[in-house]
């Protein structure tokens, strides 16, 4: 049996892994700030903390005008915007 090690020269804290799913993984009964805000949330992010941060992510992806929308009205390349 062989093994192997990768070595990222960067320690633990700092090292993390992602990864964007080929199509869009997006709660449908969820808007796209709610949408943007769920790992904030799973991490255990208070909401007022998140905001801020979820409205920047918003802002620096272009769609700060469909915060309120539902992934049934957004394009193909919007909800992969909101999914990244």
């Amino acid at each position: 049996m062989s093994s192997g090690r990768i070595d990222w020269g960067l320690s633990p804290q700092v090292r993390k892994l992602a990864f964007v799913f080929q199509d869009a993984a997006l709660m449908p009964w969820a808007n796209v700030r709610e949408n943007v805000r769920l790992p904030l949330e799973l991490a255990g992010m208070p909401k007022k903390d998140s905001l801020v941060l979820v409205k920047q992510a918003i802002a620096q992806v272009g769609l700060q005008d469909f915060e309120q929308s539902y992934s049934r009205k957004l394009s193909g390349g919007m909800k992969m915007r909101v999914s990244i």
